[in-house]
């Protein structure tokens, strides 16, 4: 039971057409006092009594109307929807003062069956555009260990050529240890906090042996990702505060291996060849792993890992929104056959957002 804050001068019904909830508020009178009452059943007439206004003793000399004052009174609406006006239920708000004070809503036994939503055409519009504002600066840090990882150069050269493409400044680091991972990281914030001018967006390659949430250093050491990801949030690099933060990470993060499944029936399988005051700490930022959690990520001793090349090659020739251009990487990837181990293998990386626009970079 909810109490008003001020009594209102006469009975009023509410509907909110939304979950068709009602409201029936009780004027003031002697014997019970406002009171707020709400059911969900779904309601469009209510009726409510209440006590008779007549004096004690009085009942022989009541005022023409008092038995109508006592009888139910039945407070309608229209609805705003008009496709909500009919079939709607009834509920009796009728009974002594001691079921209001305890708060007992009864409903009448017999009742319409729920109402069922005309269709109606609906003339969805497109979702307004907001892009982030790439005129700045555009930095980039690669970070890949190359110790027993053939086919790691091919990959580097990959990513540059890609930067370079795309307008980036890139920092190319090679065989860091796990402390030097994070001491990159935070060189690499320091670098665009004091940079001169404005700042667009940032990019991370990491490339590495891995397992889920960590990276192997040089030195055979484990560094977790979670604590790379911080040193650029929008609580620690000021200057990329609600700007993207876009992170590439090739490693496995597990040990598992996807063979593929089969699509259809028999034997055929489907293989082929201005922002606001405030914002969120961790908003902004891209997450692209090479491969799922729990999975391997393959890498070609000469050729370089298929991630890196095909993501390398969407995002050089193609024109699009980020994410988009992510989807044609996972198509390309999912219809791809990777041998290994004299097994065909499937593989697609995996992509987390928190991004608040659209992201261009060409």
């Amino acid at each position: 039971m909810e109490r008003e804050d001020s009594e209102p001068e006469s009975a009023a019904f509410r509907v909110n057409e939304l979950n068709l909830s009602s409201t029936c508020v009780f004027p003031p009178h002697r014997g019970f006092d406002s009171r707020l009452v709400r059911t969900s059943l779904p309601l469009h007439t209510v009726s409510c009594q209440k006590p008779a206004a007549t004096a004690p003793g009085d009942q022989a000399g009541a005022q023409p109307g008092a038995a109508s004052r006592g009888a139910h009174q039945k407070l309608r609406t229209e609805p705003q929807f008009p496709h909500l006006h009919n079939g709607l239920g009834r509920a009796d708000l009728s009974g002594p003062e001691d079921s209001m004070s305890s708060s007992r809503v009864r409903t009448s036994k017999t009742y319409r069956e729920p109402l069922r939503m005309e269709e109606e055409k609906v003339h969805p519009k497109p979702l307004k555009e907001e892009s982030y504002d790439m005129s700045g600066a555009r930095l980039a840090l690669t970070l890949c260990v190359t110790k027993a990882r053939e086919g790691s150069g091919a990959d580097l050269e990959a990513v540059e050529f890609m930067f370079r493409q795309l307008g980036f400044k890139n920092t190319m680091k090679k065989d860091p240890t796990a402390q030097q991972f994070l001491d990159e990281l935070e060189t690499f914030q320091q670098v665009i906090d004091n940079w001169k001018g404005p700042v667009s967006c940032a990019f991370v390659v990491l490339m590495a042996h891995g397992e889920e949430g960590l990276l192997q250093g040089e030195d055979g050491r484990m560094v977790r990702l979670e604590d790379l990801f911080e040193a650029l949030n929008n609580k620690n690099c000021q200057a990329l505060r609600a700007k993207p933060k876009v992170y590439i990470i090739q490693a496995c993060r597990g040990e598992h291996r996807d063979p593929g499944e089969r699509v259809g029936g028999g034997d055929e399988v489907l293989m082929a060849k201005d922002g606001p005051e405030t914002v969120p700490t961790y908003t902004d930022a891209l997450q692209v792993y090479a491969t799922v959690e729990g999975y391997v990520a393959y890498r070609h001793d000469t050729k370089g890992s298929y991630f890196i090349q095909t993501l390398a090659d969407v995002f050089t020739k193609k024109k699009g929104p980020v994410l988009e251009l992510l989807s044609e990487v996972t198509r390309r990837m999912a219809e791809a056959e990777l041998p290994q181990e004299g097994k065909p293998r499937k593989v697609n990386p995996q992509i987390q957002s928190t991004l608040r626009k659209r992201l261009y970079l060409q």
